[in-house]
């Protein structure tokens, strides 16, 4: 065969690689990028460390200067303040109802706030022995589960506050909590790459999943039961926590992942330590968007399923809203 006939075989396979080339390269910017006013002196501007949006498109944004601002996605204005944590609040999360919103700081103290009550009325939750890291709500909203420095989850009635379970990541710190759809998985993972598993169909007994190598920092439930896990090691697992296997991998990504959230299965949004962020894809590997806006880590994000947007929080003190149509 001569030189030039493999060469137009070659043609098809050389246009394909081009062309998921070009789509792992696609680049957008965001929608919104919502700051403090300039105003702000430099010492009172916040790291922002937790976002939950509620269905009014309103977010909840907590940081280190322990306050949570409610902030109107549309407008881009902040329309109240709530200031009853001791500490660098480090998990921001709305119950499914939106009617409670949970702030939880490393003072040892969780707040379930009453949203549309006028005076913004709050439960305290109690036992929570160490600094808060994380925090899940179930998807009914009967539970919320709280992790913390000394490796701690601790469950509680979401409806009332009152504590259900004491459970332990076994080693270190719990840095990341997530419970499945049908809330018969919780998941807690932290500083020596072990996720354990909880499976509350079976007495919450433990699993251990072993695979990353460093902290993970992120986890996530997909609506088909798969978890997905990410970590300092600079990958992405996706497991079935039923059998404890791993069923794929995204490796070398360009930075240690700091938070995670699925837009879709077997796809999900990566935010970074070195202020990267973008969605890859499970089945092929492949990065969908890169993202560019963030000058600072990206600490937390939400997918607004109703609006296409990725919105996330970082380091940087900012708010960024994405839109994302694949």
């Amino acid at each position: 065969m001569s030189a030039s006939k493999k060469y137009w075989i070659l043609l098809p396979l050389l246009l394909i690689f081009l062309a998921s080339t070009a789509q792992a390269q696609e680049v957008i910017k965001p929608l919104k990028k919502l700051q403090l006013s300039e105003k702000t002196p430099a010492d009172q501007v916040p790291v922002w460390t937790g976002v939950a949006v509620d269905s009014k498109l309103r977010a909840y944004v907590g940081g280190d200067d322990h306050k949570i601002r409610l902030w109107n996605l549309q407008t881009g204005e902040v329309e109240k303040k709530l200031a009853r944590n001791i500490d660098w609040i480090k998990a921001v999360r709305l119950r499914p109802d939106g009617l409670i919103l949970l702030s939880a700081d490393m003072g040892d103290v969780g707040l379930m706030w009453e949203t549309e009550n006028p005076e913004n009325k709050f439960t305290s939750l109690k036992g929570i022995e160490t600094a808060v890291t994380c925090a899940a709500f179930t998807k009914d909203g009967s539970k919320v589960a709280i992790g913390t420095f000394g490796g701690g989850v601790f469950v509680f009635d979401a409806q009332t506050g009152a504590a259900l379970n004491r459970l332990s990541v076994g080693v270190g710190t719990a840095d990341a909590v997530a419970w499945s759809d049908d809330n018969q998985y919780l998941a807690a993972s932290g500083r020596m790459g072990v996720i354990r598993v909880w499976d509350f169909n079976n007495g919450a007994k433990p699993t251990d999943l072993v695979g990353h190598i460093r902290r993970v920092h992120a986890l996530t439930f997909q609506q088909d039961g798969m978890l997905v896990s990410g970590g300092e090691d600079n990958r992405l697992y996706l497991w079935n926590p039923a059998e404890a296997k791993v069923l794929g991998a995204i490796e070398n990504l360009p930075g240690k992942v700091r938070c995670i959230t699925t837009v879709g299965i077997n796809k999900v949004a990566v935010g970074m330590c070195d202020n990267s962020l973008g969605v890859w894809t499970f089945d092929s590997g492949a990065q969908t968007y890169k993202m560019e806006g963030h000058t600072g880590t990206i600490a937390d994000m939400q997918w607004v399923e109703s609006q296409k947007w990725l919105v996330t929080v970082g380091f940087d003190s900012s708010i960024c809203i994405w839109v994302l149509d694949k």
